[in-house]
């Protein structure tokens, strides 16, 4: 976006004053009333009579709430107080931007702009239906505008509805058949459809139309990294969608992960240290806190955990993880000089809840050996599970942290570098849950009696471009599933309908889906999990609960995976630091099949002990 500095603003020729012109449009589409005033201001410095700046100043008044009569209009002064909606909704304040919104749409009904600004706050809040609506009708109003037509294609895109999506994308190209957004986000149509080809060729038109569009070149990196294996390539697009933006700690995330995956480890770590010694870029508000956290993530994964769980130490404060607020506690932090007193304890969750099974696998070691009474915070989601697999401490909600009377406070991430957790660690974390044995035994009855009964879960509930190469797909299973002496179990959370409309009838038939809710009730999902003979799936809640739980389990990740603490790079298959019953393979996103043909043999190695076991 081109900000106007008003002591050197000249217009000079016709060219000049079509682009100040279009910049002032899109100043105002983004809700940034304030700039976009001191752009329209200035050309009619220059320009007093142009007739479509006086419009765009019309527009102005009304979208700020002056009156639309010229006679009571106070005079448009560059020092305006219009409402800059961008910093409103940058900073969270929705209901102050839906109210001015709701408030100049009574007065002006018929304002496309301010119908698709009411929308963008809706969708930012995830209230789709109501964004839905509200873009509607400013497409009622302007159905000229490609904008609109991508505003709401990525409105049902966020409602997994990519078919309505694609309706709405080349309605846009029909009105502009060289709009790089519905270019773009036509591919993201065909991704999510997993058409590949038809996805890079869009993507690629799109960096045609925008050499320098950061979402073409970071997709195009993607593309080759998940779907080639090629990392040299991925790594070019990666930084040249880098050099672009500097100042996006995603894209450096995106740099270091393909210098990871080319083994080019230190390179990665350089790139970090070198990134902290820029003190241009330290003074973007968050960037040192952020860039911190991710060079420890990076040192983690390659083993350097004295230097990694330091970085790390600070995340709570640079990072929204926390489900309670630090902040309003008068009481410290648990540290390393602190570790040997005694009192009361409140750890606090932080991050996912796999992230939240997964690091409590040391709670229990560290109790044993710390003279604490423990307060734990959990989900209320997992509330009894937990209840059932701490009975020695108090476990509570989030909603009951603010009455809860402790001495000291901690964060479950705190606990592995309390405890020096490294690559040689041994005994400090091992499985604890302790499922409810009735909902076990009423299990062992549901599930089909074959020979083998293998736990499968393929995804994370966020599919994001981003994450998607983290994961597989359901049809990549079929030969698990159709195997006649095993039962496949699905332990996939969310909705699965569309990963199901993939397998074939006969494997959609084998599949057994238990009739639960797999998002919510962690208790019966851990009776299914014990009672199966192997669990296998990527970095994710059910595989976590597994783990945890001592059921044998198999967890894929990509390299550089931070939990290996440096033990991917030794070998590609590796036991597990933190649960000695879980197996890690690292995979390539580009060779699923090599993975699953390696699944396959251990499913097939399973049998033949459990077989030898019988006899």
């Amino acid at each position: 976006m081109r900000k106007v500095d008003n002591n050197a603003f000249n217009i000079t020729s016709d060219y000049d004053l079509k682009k100040s012109i279009k910049n002032a449009r899109h100043l105002i589409k983004l809700g940034n009333f304030h700039e976009a005033s001191l752009e329209v201001n200035n050309i009619l410095k220059i320009k007093p009579r142009n007739i479509k700046a006086l419009k765009l100043r019309n527009e102005l008044h009304s979208l700020i709430g002056l009156p639309n009569c010229s006679k009571k209009r106070k005079k448009f002064q560059e020092n305006t107080s219009a409402p800059n909606l961008v910093k409103l909704l940058e900073d969270g304040k929705y209901d102050e931007v839906e109210k001015h919104l709701l408030k100049a749409l009574e007065e002006f009904p018929k304002n496309s702009t301010l119908w698709l600004l009411l929308g963008d706050v809706y969708g930012r809040q995830e209230k789709y239906s109501l964004a839905l609506q509200s873009l509607e009708r400013s497409l009622l109003l302007n159905p000229s505008d490609p904008d609109l037509y991508n505003k709401i294609g990525s409105t049902f895109m966020a409602l997994e509805k990519p078919g309505d999506a694609y309706r709405f994308f080349q309605q846009s190209l029909i009105v502009d058949p060289n709009n790089v957004e519905a270019t773009f986000q036509t591919g993201m149509v065909y991704n999510k459809i997993r058409k590949s080809n038809k996805a890079f060729a869009l993507w690629s038109r799109a960096l045609e139309l925008d050499p320098k569009n950061i979402s073409a070149l970071t997709m195009l990196g993607i593309h080759f990294s998940q779907n080639d294996g090629n990392s040299e390539m991925a790594l070019d697009y990666f930084e040249r969608a880098l050099k672009e933006d500097p100042t996006d700690i995603a894209l450096y995330n995106n740099v270091t992960s393909a210098l990871m995956d080319l083994g080019r480890h230190e390179e990665a770590i350089n790139l970090f240290e070198t990134i902290k010694g820029d003190s241009k870029l330290l003074r973007s508000p968050g960037f040192a806190e952020k860039i911190n956290f991710c060079h420890g993530l990076a040192l983690l994964s390659v083993g350097r955990t004295d230097e990694g769980w330091k970085l790390w130490w600070d995340r709570v404060h640079e990072r929204s993880t926390m489900h309670s607020n630090i902040n309003n506690l008068s009481i410290p932090r648990l540290s390393k000089d602190l570790a040997a007193k005694s009192g009361r304890l409140l750890v606090l969750r932080e991050q996912g809840i796999g992230d939240q099974i997964y690091l409590l696998g040391s709670l229990k070691k560290f109790a044993e050996t710390h003279n604490f009474s423990i307060i734990l915070e959990v989900c209320e989601r997992t509330l009894g599970l937990m209840k059932n697999s701490f009975p020695d401490f108090d476990v509570i909600t989030t909603s009951q942290v603010p009455e809860t009377v402790a001495d000291y406070w901690m964060a479950y991430g705190d606990l592995p570098y309390l405890q020096g957790m490294s690559k040689f660690s041994k005994g400090i974390s091992e499985p604890y849950i302790i499922n409810n044995q009735e909902l076990v035994e009423i299990w062992k009855e549901k599930l089909p009696q074959k020979k083998i009964t293998i736990g499968l879960s393929w995804r994370s509930g966020d599919m994001s471009p981003k994450r998607i190469k983290h994961y597989t797909h359901l049809n990549d299973w079929e030969e698990l599933i159709n195997m006649r002496d095993v039962t496949c179990v699905c332990l996939q959370y969310s909705d699965i309908s569309k990963d199901l409309e993939t397998l074939t009838p006969e494997a959609r038939s084998n599949l057994f889906i238990p009739d639960i809710d797999l998002t919510n009730d962690f208790e019966n999902l851990g009776a299914i999990i014990a009672n199966c003979d192997l669990v296998i799936g990527p970095s994710s809640a059910p595989i976590h609960q597994s783990s945890a739980s001592g059921t044998p389990t198999v967890v894929y990740t990509l390299r550089g995976n931070r939990y290996s603490l440096g033990k991917y790079l030794e070998k590609e298959e590796y036991s597990d630091v933190w649960y000695s019953n879980c197996k890690n393979i690292t995979f390539r996103p580009s060779e699923t099949n090599v993975l699953v043909k390696r699944c396959l043999e251990l499913v097939e190695e399973l049998k033949t002990k459990l077989k030898s076991q019988s006899k």
